[in-house]
């Protein structure tokens, strides 16, 4: 896939004030669809989806509204129907942003994958224990614990 540089002035007509939408472009006669998550780094890791969330900060509404979409875009790219949520790089988020997360966590369950969150601040989840939400979600120490997570089977392993 070949990228143009864009200038500030090179706007899509379906660009918002979240970011870009999806778009397709055409070069050389070829049609290319690009698939732009804004606020998210997906990889797959160990055959798991590992999704890094980009922001530090989550709090203005666009924001949250184009992430929880993203998150729910990405579940089709699940093919092993597993997923971590990394929050390495997130400081602060709004109760907005939780809503979205228990959305995620139940568009997950409903697809049949296996939803873990991983490197979640002392702040963050000093909220998650406050809400409750520490029960609801599989929240891991760190990448490696998390992707190790999905080969435990029980008890005695």
């Amino acid at each position: 896939m070949r990228l143009l540089p864009r200038t500030s002035r090179q706007r899509s007509r379906w660009e918002g004030p979240a970011g870009p939408a999806p778009v397709n472009h055409q070069w050389d006669g070829q049609q290319e669809s690009e698939s732009i998550m804004a606020f998210l780094e997906l990889r797959d890791e160990d055959d798991v989806l590992v999704i890094t969330l980009t922001k530090s900060k989550i709090v203005d509404e666009p924001v949250f509204e184009q992430i929880g979409k993203e998150l729910n875009d990405a579940i089709a790219q699940a093919v092993s129907k597993k997923i971590v949520l990394d929050f390495q790089r997130v400081e602060f988020m709004s109760s907005g942003m939780i809503g979205r997360l228990v959305a995620f966590n139940n568009n997950c369950k409903q697809a049949g994958v296996k939803l873990k969150l991983c490197n979640v601040s002392d702040n963050l989840m000093e909220v998650f224990r406050i809400t409750k939400l520490n029960k609801l979600l599989d929240i891991q120490k760190n990448l490696e614990k998390a992707l190790a997570s999905f080969e435990k089977r029980g008890w005695f392993g």
